[in-house]
């Protein structure tokens, strides 16, 4: 494909058998990641277990959890262990919803260690993810202690709960200073890497809140950590690419303490990879009907090379697990440079010859590579052939319709690509 493009392709998805076929899609690294081990990093991971976690219903916008507190119930005095998915690894610990500083609305969520041990608060869990570009946002806030006017330090972790790996990180340390979690060149351990990037603790004059953003791309198995939307740190993936919970860690064991305010969580899986997403992750097809699973590839802010991946399609029985190469080169060409002999808009030209025997041809127009489905129909809406069902790139392309087999009589040729439809009637005399 050109750069700065658009092309669909649909994968069928047969059931043989005779029950309902379930299926879903993974995705298989053509070269497994390095291994990372996480001796470089204080002890601060909780007890994962997937089955402990409360899903939450995933929307059709790729945001795959949002959450602004503006739903929980506020209390002035105390806090809870467990609220709307959320919840607390000790019964020493609780978090608390408050309305004394939200970054908007009028809730945010508050975190604030014990003094006798470690403080864990756990997200809900947002399902099985498959691995893609995560974007994360969340606003932070930071209030000092009150008897010390010192801060403890909290981390921020996003795992792939599912196998219990670390996906990526933040901390804010003793200092104010906001840190990130980075992968070492050397040896490829997980390390806390520094930004120079400090917070302005809380007070009645200043919210001091700010917006921390990461994003997994998945194209390039890097990191990316944002600070009020500048870039900040860049690391190569940590232990995995997925990301299904995250967690609050402070550690209690000694003074000062401090507050940490959060609002605004958003989790966005805006694509699979940057050049290529699917429409669905998992579906069902009945006995003997098919199923489409639509591939889409984009070049758009996509350098040129050649970019690889495995898609696994996995039944319900999981005994049988098909494995799909799937290759994009990416030329160094621009498709939407000027062309002049590129078509505008879609278009099927009439068949000539019409009336015809036994062959007429049938020319198209494509402004986009497209995949392009050419289908003949008879009088009483049955198809009798499919001239074509494959991609097309963008330009102009002629198709011959050989009605050798077909009686003589009146016929329909529809044409389909992408959203564009078209329909023409052809006379077939012998």
């Amino acid at each position: 494909m050109n750069r700065e493009d658009r092309f669909d392709v649909p994968l069928t998805i047969s059931n043989t058998g005779s029950s309902n076929l379930m299926w879903r899609v993974a995705t298989k690294s053509i070269e497994p990641p390095m291994p990372v081990e996480s001796s470089d990093i204080p002890s601060y991971s909780p007890n994962l277990s997937l089955s402990s976690y409360e899903g939450v219903e995933q929307s059709d916008d790729r945001i795959i959890f949002s959450e602004d507190f503006e739903g929980f119930k506020s209390r002035l005095i105390g806090g809870y262990r467990a609220r709307q998915g959320w919840r607390t690894q000790s019964i020493d610990n609780m978090f608390a919803i408050k309305t004394n500083n939200p970054s908007s609305g009028e809730k945010h969520f508050q975190v604030r260690a014990s003094e006798e041990s470690s403080y864990y608060v756990q997200s809900p869990f947002f399902g099985p993810q498959l691995e893609g570009t995560f974007e994360v946002s969340f606003d932070i806030s930071i209030t000092n202690d009150r008897d010390t006017d010192g801060f403890n330090r909290v981390d921020l972790q996003f795992y792939d709960a599912v196998n219990d790996t670390r996906a990526a990180g933040v901390a804010i340390n003793n200092d104010l200073e906001f840190q990130t979690y980075h992968r070492s060149e050397h040896g490829g351990s997980t390390v806390i890497m520094k930004t120079g990037e400090y917070f302005e603790p809380n007070t009645s004059d200043n919210d001091s809140y700010r917006t921390v953003r990461i994003k997994l791309n998945a194209t390039t198995a890097r990191i990316e950590y944002y600070l009020d939307d500048i870039l900040v740190n860049e690391s190569h993936y940590l232990n995995a690419g997925v990301i299904d919970v995250f967690y609050v860690t402070m550690n209690g064991g000694y003074h000062p303490l401090g507050l940490v305010d959060i609002d605004n969580i958003q989790v966005r899986r805006p694509n699979l990879f940057e050049w290529l997403d699917i429409d669905d992750v998992a579906g069902a097809v009945d006995p003997g009907q098919q199923g489409t699973l639509n591939l889409s590839f984009n070049t758009i802010g996509v350098s040129a090379g050649v970019y690889q991946t495995k898609l696994q399609l996995i039944n319900n029985s999981q005994s049988s697990i098909v494995e799909i190469p799937v290759t994009l080169s990416v030329s160094t060409a621009v498709s939407n440079e000027e062309d002049p002999l590129r078509p505008s808009e879609f278009r099927l030209s009439p068949a000539y010859p019409n009336p015809f025997n036994p062959q007429t041809t049938l020319s198209f127009e494509i402004p986009e590579a497209s995949v392009v489905s050419l289908e003949v129909f008879d009088i009483l809406g049955r198809r009798v052939q499919t001239l074509t069902n494959e991609p097309f790139a963008a330009g102009t392309h002629a198709i011959t319709l050989d009605a050798t087999s077909l009686s003589s009589g009146l016929y329909m040729v529809r044409m389909q690509a992408g959203r564009f439809v078209a329909t023409q009637h052809v006379t077939l005399i012998k």
